[in-house]
């Protein structure tokens, strides 16, 4: 099948499976009744007050610090004033899509990844639009929050399809467009856009989605080009907010939002330095987990210590040349430190304080290169708290993020030598085990599972416990080959086989 023929195939799944979500009764005859010139606030409440679930949602919005209300929203009728006949329906429409992907189609799929920046994205649209003189904030949201909304379409309608993107994605480091553009020759920007019009949202709202990473922006005129850069720029800012780019682009970031919105610079930052807290504030609305997300301090501070550690590299290198006339050793030496420890900070994770997953990715592969050319043997294990979920529900954020610290300090104790532990992303772990025999390894992942089942914390008067499950995969590389994403893949399966058999286990294969 042509690179054409799967892009048609994957479009063609998505709007015409069985599965594909429909929007529930409430959400659809709510936009039937907005589309009237005179219809009231009390209709538009009695409608909504069908759905419980729904009216404990708007009332919540209205009663945010997003509106900033005086006193106390107590009535649908009420809230319906006070939001505005069109951010109730965009609202309505983004809880009821929520509420139709509720949940991952299958294991392998980050959930919590996709609505983190999904709601980022959102947020951060809707900031911008506050700034956009001829842009509604409403449209700007929704257009936000389901400018990816292709992507899980995909996944629960042509699963078979896009699976070597999320495989190939969760290998590598370049933005997830460029991988599904390779490997099926579409990308979810275009699928999302198709699947609102399917689901007979506006032309001008479809055309904006489908240029969100910037394809066909040129193309756009009028309000439509505003919503296209203003949604392009929050998809920028989310990914630097979600951690899927680099800290140090920070600036170049900055000014391209600036070209694409026209709105100032001073504007700008004060869109950044709300966002982190209205994302937050909208997760608990939607009562959605999004796991750890950045701060525009903290992006700042890693972006600064990213350019302190180019700045001392550049200074080192000066100096090293000064050296041929007579600089001194100690000065040489001060710099060496000074860069060394810079270099340990950014690769490592500020939360558990081991390894992150960019200092993971390059050790793997040069462990693997060592273990070819020496015919040696290399263990991989791979780790998932389990229930983690529920401890930032019972608990709160805080009690997670204690923890991550917790199996942080665990994995500290034996990443040393040929073994490395490192935080992979959200409560995922990796260990990588060089030259040690394959019951060695497994014997390390059980003391590892042991070690988590035992340990536990205190949070607010309570003691806290969790368990992980971990897959095992070690390979005599005199006897095989293997790269590292086959390596991954292999261990990912193992862990997966551990979660369904009951958890806090180890799977292992060689």
């Amino acid at each position: 099948m042509t690179t054409l023929d799967l892009a048609a195939s994957v479009e063609a799944k998505v709007l015409n499976a069985d599965n594909l979500p429909t929007l529930p009764v409430v959400a659809l005859k709510l936009i039937e009744l907005t589309q009237m010139p005179d219809v009231s606030a009390a209709a538009i409440a009695e409608v909504i007050q069908n759905d419980p679930a729904l009216s404990a949602k708007l009332l919540k919005l209205a009663n945010s610090s997003m509106f900033g209300m005086p006193k106390k929203i107590a009535s649908l009728q009420q809230a319906t004033v006070i939001l505005g006949l069109r951010t109730v329906k965009v609202m309505v429409l983004s809880f009821s899509v929520m509420d139709c992907f509720e949940g991952p189609a299958d294991g392998r799929f980050d959930f919590e990844k996709y609505w983190r920046r999904s709601l980022s994205m959102a947020v951060g649209a809707k900031l911008l639009a506050d700034a956009v003189s001829d842009l509604r904030r409403d449209e700007a949201f929704v257009g936000g929050l389901l400018a990816d909304i292709g992507m899980m379409a995909a996944v629960r309608c042509a699963a078979q399809e896009y699976e070597p993107v999320t495989r190939a994605y969760a290998l590598r480091t370049v933005p997830i467009q460029e991988v599904e553009e390779e490997i099926l020759g579409v990308t979810h920007a275009t699928i999302s856009s198709h699947l609102l019009a399917h689901w007979g949202l506006p032309d001008m709202l479809c055309e904006a989605v489908a240029a969100h990473h910037g394809e066909g922006h040129d193309a756009l005129e009028g309000r439509r080009r505003a919503l296209g850069g203003v949604l392009w720029s929050a998809a920028m800012i989310a990914d630097l907010f979600c951690g899927d780019t680099d800290s140090q682009t920070l600036d170049m970031v900055k000014h391209r939002c600036v070209e694409l919105t026209g709105i100032s610079a001073t504007q700008l930052e004060t869109v950044l330095e709300a966002f982190d807290s209205q994302v937050k504030e909208t997760a608990s609305l939607f009562a959605v987990d999004i796991g750890q997300t950045f701060s525009y301090q903290d992006i700042q501070s890693m972006a600064m210590a990213q350019l302190a550690a180019l700045t001392v590299d550049a200074e080192l290198g000066r100096v090293q040349a000064a050296r041929r006339e007579e600089t001194t050793r100690a000065q040489l030496e001060e710099l060496s430190e000074q860069a060394a420890v810079l270099e340990h900070q950014a690769n490592t994770d500020p939360l558990t304080r081991i390894a992150n997953r960019q200092a993971f990715d390059t050790r793997l592969e040069a462990e693997i290169r060592r273990a070819r050319q020496n015919k040696g043997s290399l263990g991989l294990i791979l780790m998932d708290l389990d229930r983690f979920k529920r401890i930032n529900d019972t608990f709160g954020h805080a009690a997670g993020d204690d923890a991550l610290r917790l199996v942080g300090a665990c994995l500290r104790k034996i990443s040393e030598g040929p073994v490395m532990a490192a935080r992979y992303g959200g409560e995922e772990f990796a260990v990588i085990v060089g030259v040690a025999t394959a019951g060695a390894v497994r014997d390390l992942a059980e003391s590892i599972r042991r070690s988590i089942e035992s340990a536990s914390f205190r949070h607010n008067g309570h003691t806290v416990r969790f368990t992980a499950s971990l897959g095992v995969v070690h390979v005599d590389f005199a006897q095989q080959r293997c790269d590292a994403r086959e390596m991954f893949e292999r261990a990912d399966q193992c862990l997966y086989q551990a979660k369904q058999a009951g958890r806090n286990r180890v799977g292992f294969a060689s």
